[in-house]
């Protein structure tokens, strides 16, 4: 059983990115983006923080090789690295299922 769930749509598109990838690579690669806020001055000097991003999960390519000594996970056929970070992050995958639309990659 893994850990989360990959719709059709993400599946296809995730052998398309393999498929067409010029490096030659073939792991996806998960990993949480952070939200991330600028701190600015208002106009007396308080401080405000500006959200600039929510946090979300990002895709890339890895080769296997270079992630020989990483527990990858199988979900279907395809091989996936989730990158974890310490301390554990509050965002996690577990559970989720992963979607492709016009709008990119969801994460829900």
């Amino acid at each position: 059983m893994s850990r989360f769930n990959v719709t059709e749509a993400a599946a296809s598109r995730f052998r398309e990115m393999i498929a067409s990838d010029k490096h030659g690579r073939e792991v996806i690669v998960l990993y949480w983006d952070r939200p991330k806020a600028n701190l600015v001055r208002g106009p007396n000097g308080e401080v405000q923080w500006v959200r600039q991003t929510e946090g979300r999960w990002l895709v890339d390519l890895g080769k296997v090789e270079n992630l020989k000594d990483q527990k990858t996970e199988i979900v279907g056929e395809l091989q996936f690295f989730v990158v974890e970070r310490l301390p554990v992050q509050k965002d996690r995958i577990d559970g989720c299922t992963i979607d492709y639309t016009a709008e990119g990659f969801r994460v829900e």
